[in-house]
């Protein structure tokens, strides 16, 4: 705990305001993915870990190793395919608008102030778009700035995660020889 000493002359208020980095209780978060959106924006790194490492889970179980970038990077995983290294962003979203997932594909903070922007066209390769409570992710090689899942994709995603990542390899034209991933990861 941070103690402020005694300044001879300041008045201290007799009842303080809350702190604004007062944790939010991490019971809180044994409702996912209904709570509330304070505990959503304290616990935003968090979630973005746990896309992460989701991710990395998906693509150990097809065979492909991923390494962790410093977070500087614009981009946060490289992986190797057939020697060649591709920079993978990873975008996680907690909640549906209209019928879909929305992921605003940019970087930054708009309390910052160099603010929220989008990234150089060639900042990474890959992109993965990752819905946490359903166990989704979504591959595309597209750089539009904006970008969905359909809550009717859900279940294909699900059922066969390969098969985005593979449109994503055809789009870059990476030529793969990975073996054919089972239709059924999820299943065990």
């Amino acid at each position: 705990m941070i103690i402020q000493p005694y300044l001879r002359g300041l008045d201290l208020p007799r009842h303080p305001a809350p702190r604004a980095d007062t944790p939010v209780p991490l019971t809180e978060l044994h409702a996912f993915p209904d709570i509330s959106t304070a505990a959503k924006t304290h616990h935003a790194k968090r979630f973005g870990s746990a896309a992460e490492i989701l991710c990395d889970s998906l693509l150990m179980r097809l065979g492909i190793d991923s390494h962790p970038s410093p977070e500087f990077q614009a981009f946060d995983r490289l992986i190797y395919l057939n020697d060649r290294p591709l920079r993978l962003q990873i975008k996680v979203r907690l909640s549906a608008e209209n019928n879909a997932f929305w992921f605003k594909v940019a970087h930054g903070n708009p309390r910052h102030a160099s603010g929220v922007r989008g990234y150089r066209h060639d900042a990474f390769d890959l992109l993965a778009l990752v819905i946490l409570h359903h166990n989704v992710v979504k591959f595309s090689a597209s750089k539009a700035s904006q970008q969905q899942i359909a809550l009717s994709e859900i279940p294909r995603l699900r059922d066969n995660p390969f098969k985005s990542l593979r449109s994503a390899f055809n789009a870059l034209e990476v030529s793969e020889t990975l073996d054919e991933a089972p239709a059924q990861l999820n299943a065990a």
